[in-house]
């Protein structure tokens, strides 16, 4: 496994964009791209280009170990679909709040 590290400034809190918000012209799929370039606190990781149609059917699982020098931190997840155009269209997402070594389970929306 690979380790990843990365930085959190919470003064500066990762903008939320589609997915389901309540906010009817932002909710939905919207494409990530320009967000997931810009900025430095966002981990993304991708796949080779599936050679063959994929149909997701249930309950979508991220599996994530995590630590943080803070007491508690919040882990948020993604699954998008990176079109050939480059636009990261989110499908669905899920976000969990961790206290110390607790362990994490979060359904995607």
């Amino acid at each position: 496994s690979t380790t990843i590290s990365w930085k959190y400034d919470p003064k500066d809190p990762t903008p939320s964009i589609g997915g389901c918000i309540f906010h009817p012209q932002n909710a939905g799929s919207v494409d990530n791209s320009t967000l997931e370039q810009e900025r430095e606190d966002i981990i993304t990781f991708t796949s080779t280009p599936l050679t063959s149609q994929l149909e997701i059917a249930g309950r979508v699982k991220v599996e994530i170990y995590a630590s943080s020098s803070a007491d508690s931190f919040d882990v948020f997840t993604r699954l998008c679909r990176l079109e050939p155009d480059g636009r990261s269209m989110n499908v669905c997402d899920g976000i969990c709040r961790v206290y110390n070594e607790d362990v994490c389970t979060s359904r995607a929306a």
